[in-house]
C-alpha cells in the first residue's frame, strides 16, 4: 500500500556555507534529488516545493509540483553563497503552501512536510525552535532535518546567528512530543 500523499516544501540551505560548484552545493543537489525520487515513487501524488533560506536572498524557487524536472532545472537558479541560514523566514514564508489553504487549496488534504536541508549557522534559537515547534504540532506539519554543517560552535556568533546543533535536535524533539507517532527526524551528515 502507497504512503498517503504529502504536499513537502523543502528548504535548501543556500548560504555562504554552500558555494556555487563545491562539492557541499552537488551534493546537496543530489540529497534532494534522490529525496524526490523517493517521494514521488512513494506515491505519484506528492508534491514537492523548494525556498532557499539564505538570508541575504530567501525565495520560492518552485512552488509544490510533482515534476521532478521542474525541480531539478531550479537547482541552477539557487544563487549559493551569501548570508546565513534564516530558518525562521523558512518557517514564515517558506511554509506558505503548507498553511495557506485560499491559495494552494488543491493540497489542503495532503499531510504537510518541511524539509531542511541545512549546512551553515542558522538564527535558531532555544526559543524560536520551542515556539516553531508547537506552530507546526498545531498546523500538522512534520520537521525533518538534515544536518551537513561541518563546522563547529563558533566562538563569536555572527550576529543572531550561531551553530545550531543543539537548536535543530530540540526543535525535533519539541515538534515530536506529545505526537505519539516521532515523524519527525534529524540526520547529521557532517
Amino acid at each position: 500500500m502507497a504512503d498517503a500523499p504529502e504536499c513537502i516544501v523543502i528548504g535548501v540551505d543556500n548560504s555562504r556555507w554552500v558555494p556555487i560548484d563545491s562539492d557541499i552545493f552537488r551534493d546537496l543537489c543530489d540529497a534532494i534529488e534522490f529525496y524526490c525520487r523517493a517521494k514521488f515513487n512513494e506515491n505519484s501524488d506528492t508534491v514537492v516545493g523548494l525556498y532557499t533560506m539564505s538570508s541575504v536572498n530567501p525565495e520560492h524557487l518552485v512552488y509544490p509540483t510533482g515534476s521532478i524536472e521542474e525541480l531539478v532545472a531550479k537547482f541552477p537558479a539557487m544563487n549559493t553563497g551569501s548570508g546565513q541560514v534564516d530558518l525562521l523566514s523558512m518557517f514564515t514564508f517558506g511554509c506558505m503552501p503548507l498553511t495557506q489553504h485560499s491559495l494552494f487549496s488543491q493540497h489542503k488534504n495532503k499531510k504537510k512536510r518541511v524539509v531542511l536541508f541545512v549546512a551553515g549557522l542558522t538564527n535558531l534559537s532555544l526559543l524560536s525552535a520551542e515556539e516553531t515547534a508547537m506552530a507546526c504540532r498545531g498546523k500538522g506539519i512534520a520537521i525533518d532535518v538534515i544536518d551537513l554543517y561541518t563546522g563547529g560552535p563558533t566562538r563569536y556568533p555572527i550576529s543572531n546567528y550561531s551553530y545550531g546543533r543543539n537548536e535543530l535536535a530540540a526543535l525535533i524533539k519539541m515538534r515530536n512530543d506529545n505526537d505519539g507517532n516521532d515523524n519527525c527526524h534529524i540526520v547529521h551528515v557532517g
